[in-house]
């Protein structure tokens, strides 16, 4: 049953969308003005670490500020920021500033959403749900962003995704602000120690609600909450190794996938079909994760371990059956991750709240390290020692996982 309290979770949307066709058009973009492998490297880095810098920054504020529903925002200017930055200076600095300020600011986002979730009752199952719903928005941005690439060039679709993002914010206003006047109206009820029920529904309330929250929001503020960095608690170290370790497998598998699978001489539109694939999948089972547990954690690293092998064979087989595996790798792809996602999420939650954020960091640090040691190892070794590590790098982590757990039990 639909949930009234929840429909602000809806306003993400528009970010999703327009970061799912962004995350793409800027490396297709880049690549139609100077046709570097190594300026779309670059990209991918200053990515990550706007990623890790707005994981550490925004993930320990939003559990500290008041302000929950103004951080949600700061993703929506920084995106318009992005777009219009690459869109009147196409040059290479500008591309990198670009990647990372996106990222950076989409963290605000996200970790506000997270924090705001974690104060209310069935907290597993509302995370599945936002993440299902950006799930579907980023699904929905991928299929737009497939289509409208047959008849815009790059400048044209970036002008197209200012426009749409600076009109569906609009949507996203309308949903958090009656979030904040929901939330601002309860705290003020209880102050007087009135029951919600016995008066939301009458007219002269609704209009009071209104008056009070544009008063409330018009208040100016001019002070900065203070941040105070967060390290995580030492019994908490192997558990967010864990993740460091995990991420860097990743970050060796799937910063390549693209070019694993141009190798063959498939054609870009081959590449988004497996992407899409695995973001519908996902945004299928985000909400079907319902409690965070160590055994499902174990068996989607399992899983993302038989997914590194399918890669590893693909590249010793025919043609039809390397795309019989390219096509069940998205699928596990997408299902895995939305299971990863929920679950390190609520895993984190449930250690300390004010560490979700370096969680995330070790995540994307993580990544970042797969990343820049994949493309010198292929040069080296190749592709299937390359996701050869990537599988070691999983074991690992599951044995860090598992000394985090038995220290845990005691």
């Amino acid at each position: 049953m639909q949930n009234s309290n929840d429909r602000w979770m809806y306003a993400i949307l528009p970010l999703k969308v327009s970061g799912a066709i962004f995350s793409y058009l800027i490396i297709l973009y880049s690549l139609s003005l100077w046709r570097d492998a190594g300026v779309v490297g670059l990209i991918a880095f200053f990515m990550t670490l706007g990623n890790i810098l707005g994981s550490l920054f925004w993930g320990s504020l939003a559990f500290k500020t008041s302000k929950r529903l103004r951080m949600f925002f700061v993703g929506f200017i920084g995106s318009l920021l992005s777009f219009l930055t690459i869109l009147f200076f196409p040059q290479k600095s500008f591309f990198y500033f670009s990647g990372f300020l996106f990222t950076f600011t989409t963290s605000a986002s996200i970790f506000s959403s997270i924090a705001i979730i974690a104060e209310e009752p069935n907290m597993e199952e509302k995370i599945g749900k936002f993440q299902s719903i950006g799930g579907w928005g980023w699904v929905a941005g991928l299929t737009l962003g497939t289509l409208l690439s047959l008849f815009l060039d790059s400048r044209v679709f970036l002008t197209f995704l200012v426009i749409f993002l600076g009109i569906s914010s609009l949507f996203s206003v309308r949903l958090v602000l009656e979030k904040g006047i929901e939330r601002f109206v309860d705290k003020l009820l209880l102050s007087f120690y009135l029951k919600r029920f016995t008066i939301r529904r009458t007219f002269e309330i609704r209009n009071l609600k209104y008056k009070l929250a544009k008063l409330f929001y018009g208040l100016p503020s001019y002070s900065l909450p203070k941040i105070s960095w967060v390290l995580p608690k030492v019994e908490h170290i192997f558990y967010h190794a864990s993740f460091f370790f995990l991420f860097v497998g990743f970050g060796l598998v799937f910063s390549q996938y693209a070019t694993y699978i141009k190798h063959f001489e498939f054609s870009d539109s081959f590449v988004f079909l497996t992407s899409l694939i695995s973001s519908t999948v996902s945004a299928i089972f985000y909400s079907h994760v319902k409690a965070g547990r160590y055994p499902t954690l174990y068996s989607m690293i399992a899983f993302r371990i038989l997914m590194f092998l399918m890669l590893i064979v693909s590249g010793m087989v025919s043609r039809s059956l390397m795309i019989v595996l390219f096509l069940v790798f998205s699928l596990l792809d997408g299902y895995t991750w939305a299971f990863l996602t929920v679950l390190s999420n609520v895993l984190t939650i449930r250690l300390s709240k004010l560490e979700i954020g370096i969680n995330s960091f070790f995540q994307f640090f993580g990544y970042a390290v797969g990343s820049l040691m994949s493309g010198w190892l292929i040069g080296l070794v190749g592709f299937a020692l390359n996701f050869s590590l990537a599988i070691v790098f999983c074991l690992i982590s599951i044995v860090f996982l598992s000394i985090h757990v038995m220290f845990n039990r005691r």
